[in-house]
């Protein structure tokens, strides 16, 4: 069904209220950010667990843990709304990442402990030195985008 129109109905006790067409797609990944606006600085842990900000920047070379949601489908499966088992679930797309346009490893990508089904997990490696962008200093942009263009996102963290 990706790719084509599904049906979506609204209804309210039973009601039809409305109905029209919505593109599915297998994945549509977005970060979590600090202000929840989707834009701007993450919502993302330096590898000391602190929360990253301008006044606690990442040091180069340390991971970062990134939050993300709509990573596509995921194996196993989980069950909708529940926190996560024992078993580690990951997202059946290939997913890359770069800092400021250059590679980085991920090195975890799955389901968030303690947190519920839906929310992923991403554990970055930034590169060291950091590669540094004109204009921004102690800012760097964090890319992840799935192997076979299936979409991405982005958003900033600061660094040192």
């Amino acid at each position: 069904m990706t790719g084509n129109p599904a049906p979506f109905e609204l209804r309210r006790n039973g009601a039809l209220l409305a109905s029209f067409p919505v593109n599915v797609v297998g994945q549509h990944p977005g970060l979590f950010t600090l202000d929840s606006s989707g834009a701007g600085q993450l919502a993302a842990l330096n590898q000391d667990g602190a929360v990253n900000r301008a006044a606690n920047p990442a040091s180069a070379g340390t991971a970062v843990v990134l939050f993300a949601t709509g990573l596509g489908a995921m194996t196993p499966a989980p069950s909708d709304g529940s926190q996560p088992s024992q078993a580690l679930n990951q997202p059946v797309a290939k997913y890359q990442a770069a800092v400021n346009g250059h590679e980085a490893a991920i090195e975890y990508i799955g389901n968030a402990p303690t947190l519920v089904e839906g929310v992923v997990q991403i554990n970055v490696r930034l590169p060291d030195p950091v590669p540094p962008l004109p204009g921004t200093p102690g800012i760097a942009f964090v890319s992840i985008f799935t192997d076979g263009g299936g979409g991405g996102t982005y958003g900033s963290i600061a660094v040192r």
